[in-house]
């Protein structure tokens, strides 16, 4: 659950705390190894389109730790303004949004030319919703609450998606 790998990250982050306040102020650095990415899949950058501010919050938390970037939009007018000024690698779509339908948005975004890898996420039960996501062409669907292992699947699998054909086929 993502509001648990949440958790142990904060928890991590205070244990963290703890021990370096064992050293002085200034050398902690030299104790700690550099941050590696948790996916091969570095520096994609995805729009995650929800109206629940904590989830997204957690959502892009875990997002970065998987070295992507991240831009968020609580509507899908705020996403269109997005997507007018950014590289969007890949989308996270929810499909409650308020009074907005994520369904009839991924119907828009798939209308578009070249349509980006949109994953979506519900708290519904998968079986209702994973047939009509790949109805209208999502590129998968996660049930919230989801896991950091979840989200790193879906960015490897967009990661592959995004590569060049002829890379694909040479490996």
């Amino acid at each position: 659950m993502v509001a648990t790998e949440g958790n142990r990250i904060l928890l991590l982050s205070t244990s963290l705390l703890a021990a370096t306040r064992k050293f002085p102020p200034g050398k902690v650095a030299a104790f700690l190894p550099p941050p590696q990415p948790f996916c091969s899949c570095a520096h994609m950058t995805i729009l995650i389109v929800d109206d629940q501010p904590n989830l997204t919050k957690v959502t892009v938390v875990a997002l970065r730790l998987l070295d992507c970037h991240t831009f968020t939009a609580s509507s899908t007018s705020a996403a269109d303004q997005l997507f007018a000024t950014e590289k969007i690698d890949a989308v996270f779509l929810d499909i409650n949004l308020g009074q907005e339908n994520g369904f009839e948005y991924l119907s828009q975004l798939m209308a578009r030319p070249n349509p980006l890898p949109v994953v979506m996420f519900t708290a519904q039960a998968l079986d209702e919703v994973a047939a009509e996501s790949a109805r209208r062409g999502a590129f998968g669907c996660m049930i919230k609450p989801f896991s950091l292992d979840d989200l790193r699947n879906q960015i490897a699998r967009i990661s592959d998606h995004l590569k060049p054909s002829a890379s694909r086929s040479s490996g």
